[in-house]
């Protein structure tokens, strides 16, 4: 499925989730709202994360994600990206410190992972001197 330029916007409900295939094996995920409704038969939200599971390039045995992209920490934009950082390699993530300093009270449980992954990813860069390679794999 991923295989070929295009842009998809996922059955979500409220909130976003975009995947923009670059070209084959160079994927953009912007933002994430993975359901557990979505697992039910009568249901007709995506199960994101495993949709991305299933149709990513591996590398190294594992879904590789080129990039994962968040517009701002509202839980329906980020919903199931702890599942998302267990189950595949994030080679970048891109965001805006600033939606921290705004909102850096009441975040949900993915929110959290997400801001301590960018820290974590920000401090290996200072720790290697700025020169830390796209899907840093260290423990999260």
């Amino acid at each position: 499925m991923f295989d070929e330029a295009k842009l998809m916007f996922w059955p979500v409900g409220t909130g976003d989730s975009t995947t923009v295939v670059i070209q084959d094996g160079i994927v953009l995920q912007v933002d994430l709202r993975d359901l557990h409704s979505a697992d039910e038969a009568d249901d007709d939200h995506a199960a994101l994360v495993d949709a991305l599971v299933e149709n990513l390039p591996t590398v190294d045995g594992k879904p590789y994600l080129s990039t994962f992209a968040r517009t701002h920490p509202d839980k329906d934009h980020i919903q199931g990206f702890e599942d998302l950082l267990d189950r595949v390699t994030i080679g970048e993530i891109w965001f805006t410190p600033r939606v921290f300093i705004e909102n850096d009270q009441d975040l949900c449980d993915d929110a959290v992972a997400f801001k301590e992954e960018a820290e974590r990813r920000v401090q290996e860069t200072i720790n290697l001197g700025g020169d830390v390679g796209a899907g840093d794999d260290q423990p999260h």
